[in-house]
């Protein structure tokens, strides 16, 4: 869900990460598998939701959202590439203040 300049200043470390922004998802959904468990995460779970809500209506079943998505993951101390000041705990991480 997150932007290409998002992942690039911080991002999920130590876990298996398939990176679709939100301003791409409707067109590339289909990559995520329908198979397994997904949990899908934003900065702070709000476009993840999105994400999250428009998967289940094409009819995936095993579809979650990590609320509160990195900022909580980094408040938590769980691995991260980049530098995890990129995240603030309230807002999206993105800088802009209006995308989440």
């Amino acid at each position: 869900m997150r932007e290409a300049d998002e992942v690039a200043a911080c991002g999920f470390a130590g876990c298996a990460v398939m990176t679709i922004p939100l301003s791409q998802f409707e067109a590339r959904f289909a990559e995520i598998p329908r198979d397994r468990e997904v949990i899908l995460a934003c900065a702070s779970g709000d476009r993840s939701l999105k994400a999250t809500y428009f998967l289940m209506y094409q009819g995936y079943a095993k579809v979650t959202n990590m609320k509160h998505g990195l900022a909580r993951w980094v408040a938590r101390g769980f691995p991260v590439t980049g530098s995890a000041t990129a995240v603030s705990a309230g807002g999206c991480g993105c800088g802009s203040g209006t995308c989440c």
